[in-house]
Order: C-alpha cells, then structure tokens, then sequence
C-alpha cells in the first residue's frame, strides 16, 4: 500500500527524534561535569523515492517544454552528532594543582601502567604519593621535565657556625628536558646533577643534607604559559617544568570516554606534542590559569528550549503514525 510510505516516515522521526532526547539529556545531566562539552544533533532528510523523473525542453523547437521530478521523501534520519567546544565558565578554587585551559588545546594525559594516552579539559588535578600531578584516579599530566643540567647549582661555605648557599648558575635558557609526566618535586642534595652542587668542598655531602638552612622544596606553581615553578625555602623560584597542551585539526572526530577525556588522536589530525608545538600560549594555543577549573558549558535554557522542540517534533511522528493507522482502518473496513 502507498500508506506504507507514511508510516515508515513517522517511524524515522520517533527513531531520530528519541535520539535527539538522549543527546540533550545527557548535557543537563552533565551541566555539573568539570570540562564537559555539550553535543548538537543535526538531521537530515532520508531517502526520497522518484515517481517521475524530469526531462528537458525539445532540443532546436519552440513548442513543448520541461517536466518536473516528482519525489516522495521517506522520512527524517541523524545526519551527525557534533561536540560543542566552545569555552566553558571558570570558577576559581584554592588548589595550586587545579588549572583550566583559557581558549584552545586539550591536558594530555597517559595511564602509566599501560601507556594508554587521553585528551581532556578537566583540570582537577591532583598531587599523588609520588608527587606526581594526576587525575583523581591517577592517570599522569604530560609536559616536559627540564634536565638536572638545566637547572641552578648552589656553592656553599661554612662560616661560624653557618651555612652560606649562593648560586653559581642559572637555570639554563632554553632549558631542555624529555616529554613525560610532570612531577612537583624533586630531592635535593648534593652530588652531581642535583641542585646543591659542593664547589666550595669544606662540608662533606652528609654535613649538608643535616643542615636546615639548605634551600629546599617548598611548593610549586603554574603559570599562564605552563612553566612549572618550583618555589623555594629561601624565598626564590626556578623553572623546573613545562606544561604542554595537545590540539586537533578536526577534534569532531575524537572518540568520547568517560569522565571527560577524548581518543582518536589519528583521526582527529593531533598537532604534534612537543616543547615547540604544545606551549600554552603559542600556536593558537590557549592559556593556562592556576587555582582554577573550567566547568560544563552546557548552556541550560537553550537546553530546555531544545527539548520542548525535539518533544514536539517526536509527538508530531507520532500523530503521523497514528493518522496513517485510522487511514488504513478505514481502507480494511471499506468492504463492509
């Protein structure tokens, strides 16, 4: 029967239409979520059967003319489900090692068990046992490491009864490191590649690592560009760190995980991680705030606006579905 058409298109639209209410309430149910990044359907129409296909006018006459494609379409269907990107609100915490991206890039993160790599916007990260920067279950931040022979050596003298420390050398500019997880302390003492470097030789290295007044670590800081400072008992700080951010040519192709991180970096076209190409603020790249968590940028009265329409749409499928039925009702019921 040519009804048949009808129901089949009603029944694309409650398909489609169901879809539709899924992706919507998953952002309200996510509007809460560090970082998350609502989705948009797009629909598209389906298939569309050709009654009578058109022709063109008589080549080289002046009488007759062009006829027209008559068509019936099958109904409705999901053309894609894209991520909304679009920078989410900041709110500011008291946590030095919750940071938020401020306009494009992704955190970089990697399981370092087995090695699996994770992009995401979530910046609550945490400082584990091994004062490793890592997310609440413990996946490791990625950046840059700078080498111990980047970073400043002290001498120190004894002189009545106390220990003096003066810096010898700076931390080298540009300092060099190898990409890996990013820590937030390092152990202080002396010997070769360490940071107190004995030049001075009146004190054995025992002598030093018993004394108080030796410079150790106090705390740590990002900043905007995602150099990691480490901040000093003496009151000075040093670069011993860069955080390094991943981005996407088509980061619609990325695969969504849960709890906020993204796979398919080789279809999505990942920029390449390195010193050069994942500076914060360099490459288009966006910025990095310390103390800070970007949250959901679900935006909830467009949301709601959505459902009212997509609850609409679905009830409209509907109402063609039921139509088509009483139609056909009639038709059986025509020989009695």
């Amino acid at each position: 029967m040519a009804l048949i058409g009808s129901l089949d298109s009603g029944i694309s639209a409650l398909k489609s239409f169901s879809k539709g209410i899924e992706v919507i309430g998953d952002a309200i149910a996510n509007v809460n979520s560090l970082g998350y990044k609502g989705s948009r359907v797009d629909y598209t129409d389906g298939f569309s059967n050709i009654l009578s296909r058109s022709t063109a006018s008589p080549t080289g006459q002046t009488t007759g003319s062009n006829s027209t494609t008559s068509q019936i379409g099958s109904g409705t269907q999901i053309a894609a489900i894209s991520t909304d990107y679009s920078q989410g609100t900041s709110q500011p915490t008291e946590s030095n090692s919750d940071l938020a991206i401020i306009g494009k890039g992704f955190f970089k993160v990697q399981n370092s068990i087995s090695g699996a790599e994770f992009a995401t916007r979530a910046g609550n990260f945490r400082i584990d046992d091994r004062n490793y920067v890592v997310t609440h279950d413990g996946l490791r931040l990625q950046g840059v490491m700078y080498d111990a022979g980047s970073l400043p050596t002290y001498s120190v003298t004894y002189s009545n009864g106390e220990a003096v420390f003066t810096q010898v050398t700076p931390a080298t500019s540009p300092p060099t490191g190898a990409i890996g997880d990013l820590k937030t302390e390092i152990s202080f003492s002396t010997g070769a590649g360490n940071l107190i470097n004995n030049t001075a030789g009146n004190l054995t290295d025992a002598q030093i690592d018993a004394l108080d007044t030796i410079p150790k670590f106090k705390d740590f800081e990002f900043g905007q560009n995602g150099e990691l400072k480490y901040i000093m008992s003496t009151g000075g700080s040093f670069e011993a760190g860069q955080l390094l951010l991943l981005n996407f040519s088509d980061p619609q192709a990325l695969v969504r995980e849960s709890n906020g991180r993204f796979t398919g970096f080789g279809a999505a076209g990942a920029t390449t991680f390195t010193q050069a190409e994942g500076k914060p603020s360099t490459n288009a790249l966006g910025t990095i705030k310390a103390r800070t968590l970007e949250l959901s940028n679900v935006d909830l009265t467009q949301k709601f606006a959505d459902i009212i329409t997509t609850q609409r749409s679905f009830q409209a499928g509907a109402r063609i579905i039921s139509t088509s039925d009483e139609i056909l009702n009639e038709i059986v019921n025509l020989k009695r």
